[in-house]
Parts: structure tokens; C-alpha cells; sequence
């Protein structure tokens, strides 16, 4: 998200960033991520979504060689008084990254409370998230970052240069919450399921990823024009000229139309949100992309009233590993801010990159709060060059984020 206050979004659901460059004429921008550096806990709607002419292959995709191996499935795992069972999986010797995803009830929160790596060291410490400052949307202790969200979450390891994901198994526990504005209640009792994708790492110069474009008529935009849009595939250019740095290639890409009612997407901190909603329509077939949604406009308020302009909203830190999920999509505002340094190629780096497992950089200081900065030890403090800068202005990435996204499953070698 490029903005929110970014900090904030350690408070809410969703992962919203903007720009740093505000005045009396000039609201904050903000730019969206559902699982976060700060990380919103925001209500994203109920079940009810588009007609079912419109709704996306919410069946789960088949995992194969280009995005991983599920190595572990459970359903119904049991939730009472926040925390769930322990359960284990395991971890084959060549794995370079492992992601856990939660799916659960969309009026309900989720995140990893504990994760024992192979070698039976902590990577997500038990306890923390009854114990943690700013509640259990972000884990600021953990040696492997988390955070949580409403209806699916995912753990993601590694996400930083001093974690391994070590063979052998490996053992997990699940805590639950619920959240109205921005009161916390513990989960009493619920259910999730459970996925474990396993991901092997090829040593090849380039990787590839695959979008697929969701076109809502925003900014006058279809699937068909949008392919020939000089304004358009500029923006496309940008995104693909910031993830050369990372040899990553965006070889597929996919135009279709969806309802042009979510041209506005309303208050998305609200109960009833309509971006949920839109996240379920993205496609779960091959290939295998990250989903992203063009719309004219973000809309985002809360409690203390509005928050400002959001540019784009990730639906987590990582995305779902697989589409059709009220959480697996980007979306990106298309209306003109002029004075606004962030264009739309740059907020879907951004946000794709949150969606890879990337965290802000450095989030923007609040009051007295300790200002937030993510685990990379070669992305400076307060840089805002870097592309995962929370006022999204940067273009830069670093080695070790490079890394990161590389593990991430849905690069395909």
C-alpha cells in the first residue's frame, strides 16, 4: 500500500500506501496492502459477491511444477479462545520457500501465532501475538515477519536474508481474532483450513510472472482497448522496467472485463466492502498470475474520518498462493491526481511487490509510535528511492528483495 498513514495499516486489514507529499491543498495518498508493514485490520464484506456469471473459479487451483508442491492440507482446523491446535508438516530437503495459507470466515482475522523452522528454531515465536504492541495484525518480533487479515492470511518464509527455511518438520499453530473499528476481540471459536505450498527454487537467470488484467471501464478503459492504449502500456513498460533489476520477466498477461460496478470501490475499512468482492472474480486458471484490478477510485475511511487518496491496495503480504479468494488481487486506482509523483506503473510495482511478500521499506512515523522499517539489511532506513518505500515514489530494489520475490510461488522458471 503506498500510504495510509502506513502505520495505521499496522491497525487495520488491508495494505494501503500513498504519497509522503501532503498539504492543506494536497490530501495524503494512499496506497493499499492487505497483509502489511502496518497492516489495517478492515472488515472486507461478507460472502454475498457478483452474480455468478461474473465470479472467478474459486476452486483451488492445481499446484504443479511452475508454482510449487502442496506438501500438507487440513480442513477444519479448530479455533477456540484465539488459538488453534498445533499441526505439522513436512519440509522436503530442496525447498526454498514455504507458504502457509489460513482460509477462514471473512468477518473473522487470522495469522500465523507460531511456526517451528526444521531444525525446530522459532520462526514465528509462540505467544507473541497476545503479547504484541501493536496487536496481532504485525508481528514486529518475529525473525520471520507475519501479519494478519480477515478471511486469508498467509505466512511466508523466507522473507528476509537471515531466515532459511530448514528441511525436516516443521510445526505451526493458528491465532483468530475479530475486529470492529478498531477494537480487538479474541476469536472464541471458528475453523479454518490449511495449505502448505512447498517451493523449489531453480538457479536461472530469469524468472517469469504472469498478470492477469481486470478492466472495469475506469479511466475508459476495456480489455480490448487497453491492449493498444499508448497512455496504458506505458504504464505497463514502467512495471516491467522496475522488475528487470530483479531479472523478472512479466511474459503473460491477460485483459478481462469485469462488472463496471466496481469502478468505485467504496469504503473499504467498512463492513460490505466491495473490494473483497472484486478480488473473488479474478481468474484461478492458468496461467497462474497475480490478479490486478483497475478502478477509478479507492475509497478509504475509518473511525477518525477520512484517511486521504489511495492509490492501490494489495490484498496481502504475500497474496494468496491461489486466485478467487476474497484476498487474492491488487487493485489500482486509475483517476488523474495531478501533482501526484506515483503514476500507475509505479503503484502496481508497488503493490504486486507487497503481493510477492515484500513489506514497506520504512513506514511514515506516527506521533510518538517508533517508526516501522522491515527486516532487509540492504534496504536503508528512510530511503525513499526504494520501491517499497511507503510514500511509493521509489523505483529501486534491493538484493536481498530481489530474493524474496524470486522465492515467492508464483514466479514460474
Amino acid at each position: 500500500m503506498i500510504r495510509l498513514s502506513c502505520f495505521l495499516a499496522l491497525l487495520l486489514s488491508t495494505s494501503s500506501c500513498g504519497n509522503d507529499t501532503t498539504s492543506e491543498k494536497t490530501p495524503p495518498i494512499v496506497i493499499v496492502d492487505t497483509g502489511t508493514d502496518t497492516q489495517p485490520l478492515i472488515d472486507m464484506g461478507d460472502d454475498t459477491i457478483a452474480p455468478a456469471d461474473m465470479k472467478g473459479d474459486t476452486s483451488t487451483p492445481d499446484m504443479n511444477e511452475e508454482i510449487g508442491e502442496i506438501i500438507y492440507e487440513q480442513k477444519g482446523l479448530v479455533i477456540t479462545n484465539g488459538q488453534s491446535s498445533l499441526f505439522d508438516f513436512d519440509v522436503p530437503e530442496d525447498t526454498q520457500s514455504v507458504s502457509i495459507m489460513i482460509s477462514g470466515k471473512e468477518s473473522q482475522f487470522y495469522v500465523l501465532s507460531s511456526w517451528k523452522n526444521g531444525d525446530r528454531t522459532d520462526l514465528v515465536p509462540e505467544g507473541w501475538a497476545r503479547s504484541s504492541p501493536v496487536g496481532p495484525s504485525l508481528c514486529l518480533s518475529c525473525p520471520n515477519r507475519v501479519s494478519g487479515t480477515e478471511a486469508v492470511s498467509v505466512g511466508y518464509a523466507p522473507n528476509n536474508q537471515d531466515v532459511e527455511v530448514k528441511k525436516g518438520t516443521h510445526t505451526a499453530s493458528v491465532f483468530g481474532y475479530i475486529q470492529n473499528g478498531f477494537q480487538l476481540g479474541i476469536l472464541q471459536s471458528g475453523q479454518v483450513d490449511i495449505i502448505v505450498l512447498a517451493h523449489r527454487y531453480v538457479e536461472t537467470p530469469f524468472a517469469r510472472l504472469a498478470l492477469n488484467f481486470h478492466f472495469t471501464g475506469a479511466n475508459g478503459l476495456t480489455a480490448e482497448s487497453a491492449k493498444t492504449n499508448v497512455d496504458f502500456q506505458t504504464e505497463v513498460d514502467k512495471l516491467k522496467d522496475i522488475y528487470s533489476q530483479a531479472k523478472i520477466e512479466i511474459d503473460q498477461v491477460s485483459y478481462i472485463d469485469i462488472d463496471s460496478s466496481y469502478q468505485i470501490v467504496e469504503n473499504i475499512i467498512a463492513p460490505d466492502s466491495d473490494l473483497q468482492k472484486m478480488f473473488k472474480l479474478g481468474v484461478a486458471s492458468a496461467p497462474k498470475g497475480v490478479n490486478v484490478f483497475f478502478v477509478d477510485e479507492l475509497l478509504l475511511q475509518g473511525p477518525g474520518g477520512g484517511f486521504g487518496i489511495l492509490l492501490g491496495v494489495s490484498g496481502g503480504i504475500p497474496g494468496p498462493i491461489v486466485s478467487g479468494t476474497a484476498r487474492s488481487g491488487v487493485a489500482i486506482a486509475m483517476k488523474s491526481n495531478p501533482g501526484l509523483p506515483s503514476t500507475p506503473g509505479f503503484v502496481m510495482a508497488h503493490e504486486i511487490g507487497h503481493h510477492l511478500g515484500l513489506f514497506h521499506t520504512s513506514e511514515q512515523a506516527q506521533g510518538g509510535s517508533p517508526r516501522v522499517h522491515d527486516q532487509i539489511s540492504d534496504t536503508p532506513e528512510g530511503d525513499p528511492s526504494l520501491l517499497m518505500y511507503f510514500a511509493g515514489q521509489g523505483r529501486t530494489l534491493s538484493a536481498n528483495q530481489i530474493k524474496v520475490m524470486r522465492n515467492n510461488p508464483r514466479l514460474r522458471y
